[in-house]
């Protein structure tokens, strides 16, 4: 029998309002999550997220100014940071793929497609004792 769930904290980086709220509808669905923010600018999304130190951070890669890239390379520069890393983009073809893995993302996502795998990875997240035991890239 599993355990009480624990709490996943996670900030969203996606400069699409329409998009930030459908996330929003899905992660309010899983129950122990909790959205710390969210902003559609690297430099802001980055000073928050290293201010708030969530869980998870999903990540598109174009963004209002900068890129979920430059995001991830600053939430990823600290070794000791256990934050995971999703991207979550339409950008995600086989360069872009392998560009967000050698910069550390933990899971890449095409958000056309690969909705529920959020999702997945998430709940999954919810009954281990800490994210490491989670890491794979998608």
């Amino acid at each position: 029998m599993r355990g009480q769930p624990r709490r996943i904290r996670v900030y969203i980086v996606e400069d699409s309002p329409l998009f930030i709220g459908a996330m929003a509808d899905l992660l309010n669905e899983i129950g122990s999550v909790e959205i710390v923010g969210s902003a559609g600018e690297a430099a802001l999304a980055a000073e928050e997220i290293a201010r708030l130190n969530p869980d998870v951070v999903t990540l598109d890669i174009q963004l209002t100014a900068g890129t979920g890239l430059d995001v991830l390379k600053r939430v990823k520069a600290n070794r000791e940071n256990s934050t995971v890393a999703i991207i979550f983009s339409n950008l995600v073809e086989n360069g872009v793929h392998r560009l967000c893995s050698e910069l550390g993302a933990d899971f890449i996502f095409d958000k056309s497609y690969d909705f529920g795998m959020l999702e997945e990875v998430l709940r999954s997240m919810q009954y281990v004792g800490g994210t490491e035991t989670c890491r794979a890239a998608g």
